[in-house]
């Protein structure tokens, strides 16, 4: 806690309290904002390592369906060695059959498998990508906090100088939003991968495990629509801010639009008329000019017949 100064008639004359003031609440600032990230990275690499983990234990179950079973290949190996070993045993002067092509040689992973593999291998690359994202974004909270030498004067300044490149550069919302919302996409893809994979073991099991899935996913959606509705609501999210930002940028975007397409579609049936305005264009144009004459620039000559000219 610190006192506001009072001003005074001439700036330096307050005996430094003005810059003890800045000096203080500038730390504070940021003290507050470097703990607030570096507990968010930090949260962030743990649950990163633990969901990579348990990716690559279903990736280990799975990556192998994509390629042959080399017991097949054995079995019919097998099979063939003792219809051989049979007719020899028997005396019989039977050809030998033609060896059959392997069963790997023709084989090829089903649809279901192949689209399995991709989606828990996307999502290990989401953990991947966030967890290096983490890492270097703890440097560079190091690097905002670091302070060269020099005077109290060179310090303001460089700290000053710090703070609003971090405020151009969104250095926040990188690291509270974006961070936490690749991996929160992650974990969403591997959701649906693990889906699959039960429904192809047993799509009794997959129903069974995908009610609380889908339970959870609904809170979570709800959840952000309302931190996105109501500003007081304490369930705040990166998808909560998508929505705020998308509630604010996107309705004036949609109104330029519909006010720029019938521009558009006048400006484009103009020249269609023969060189003539339209009706509506040409009495919305009498009412305003009152009857009075285009003027032409020098140089250029209008077309003949236009009465507006």
């Amino acid at each position: 806690m610190f006192e506001i100064p009072r001003p005074v008639e001439e700036f330096g004359q307050d005996g430094g309290k003005f810059y003890r003031c800045y000096d203080a609440l500038a730390e504070e600032i940021d003290d507050d904002m470097v703990k607030g990230l570096k507990e968010q990275l930090d949260g962030i690499l743990i649950f990163a390592g633990l969901f990579a983990g348990v990716n690559s234990a279903f990736l280990a179950l799975t990556l192998p369906l994509l390629s042959a079973d080399t017991a097949d290949d054995i079995s019919a190996l097998l099979a063939q060695n003792n219809a051989i070993l049979i007719q020899v045993l028997t005396g019989r002067n039977d050809t030998v059959p033609a060896a059959a092509p392997l069963p790997s040689a023709g084989f090829s992973p089903s649809s279901d498998i192949f689209a399995i593999n991709a989606l828990f291998s996307l999502s290990m690359a989401f953990a991947i990508i966030s967890s290096f994202l983490a890492v270097l974004g703890r440097q560079w909270l190091v690097y905002y906090r670091k302070r060269s030498g020099g005077g109290p004067e060179k310090q303001r300044w460089e700290q000053l100088k710090r703070f609003l490149g971090a405020e151009r550069w969104q250095l926040e919302p990188i690291l509270d939003d974006l961070l936490p919302s690749l991996l929160q996409i992650g974990l969403i893809i591997f959701c649906v991968s693990l889906l699959l994979y039960l429904r192809h073991l047993s799509p009794a099991i997959s129903v069974i495990v995908g009610i609380p899935m889908y339970i959870g996913l609904a809170f979570f959606i709800g959840s952000a629509f309302c931190a996105a509705r109501d500003k007081f609501c304490p369930f705040q999210s990166p998808l909560s801010h998508v929505l705020i930002w998308s509630a604010r940028t996107i309705p004036p975007a949609i109104r330029d639009i519909i006010r720029w397409l019938p521009q558009t579609m006048a400006a484009r049936s103009v020249p269609s008329s023969g060189g003539k305005l339209p009706q509506t264009l040409a009495a919305r144009f009498d009412a305003r000019s009152g009857g009075r004459k285009l003027q032409v620039p020098s140089g250029h000559r209008p077309p003949a017949g236009n009465p507006y000219f």
